[in-house]
């Protein structure tokens, strides 16, 4: 069930996937970090929600082929999520407060993220990888920056034990033109990554409580 969710934690807004592969970055001086930060944390302020199309691309280290799906997203400040697979599979993952709802095609089950420090960690980082602002937490990471003409690329190396056992890395493309993140791969102990490409984007727009809680 942990491994399943965190196959969700990879995400990107708004960006082309091979910019990450291709594009070279240098490193940025203490006075460019304090400037970055501050554009990142006044463009995470003004998201209220945001709704998505996506596709995911996941490669699997002992797999020739990358694994693809396809779903939407929506987000509600705060720490509103809904996560839905629609295809191969249907799989919906929505985070309402402290309530994890988990829906497939055979049943539904809910968890309380304060009896579970795992489940606690990953609603986290699913609510404050929309914007990425709140992600960049020198307590809780090994944080790096360097940028490219065109974003600001941050990598994050988990310092919490329970977060490492399923997360080696987190990389987050910021776009210098909106300073929202543009993309977040996530690389897991073994290898695998996984990334996800986000279209029809709606931003701010009002989205009703509904929206965040199943049926059980």
């Amino acid at each position: 069930m942990i491994i399943k969710i965190f196959n969700i934690l990879a995400f990107s807004l708004m960006f082309n996937t091979v910019v990450a592969q291709e594009t070279v970055f240098k490193s940025i001086s203490e006075a460019g970090i304090v400037t970055y930060m501050e554009k990142i944390r006044n463009a995470s302020a003004s998201l209220t929600s945001l709704q998505c199309s996506f596709t995911q691309n996941k490669n699997i280290s002992v797999l020739s082929e990358s694994v693809i799906s396809k779903g939407k997203l929506l987000y509600k400040k705060e720490n509103k999520l809904c996560w839905e697979y629609v295809s191969p599979y249907f799989y919906l993952f929505a985070l309402n407060g402290d309530k994890v709802y988990i829906k497939n095609e055979n049943s539904a089950r809910q968890f309380d993220t304060k009896s579970n420090a795992l489940f606690k960690e990953i609603s986290l980082l699913l609510v404050n990888s929309i914007s990425g602002a709140e992600l960049i937490d020198r307590k809780k990471f090994d944080v790096a920056f360097f940028e490219s003409a065109t974003q600001v690329q941050v990598r994050l190396t988990p310092k919490n034990k329970t977060l490492k056992s399923v997360l080696n890395t987190i990389v987050l493309y910021f776009r210098k033109t909106t300073y929202m993140v543009g993309t977040v791969e996530m690389i897991e102990p073994a290898g695998d990554t996984t990334t996800i490409v986000f279209g029809e984007i709606k931003l701010n727009q009002p989205i009703s409580d509904e929206k965040f809680a199943l049926s059980l």
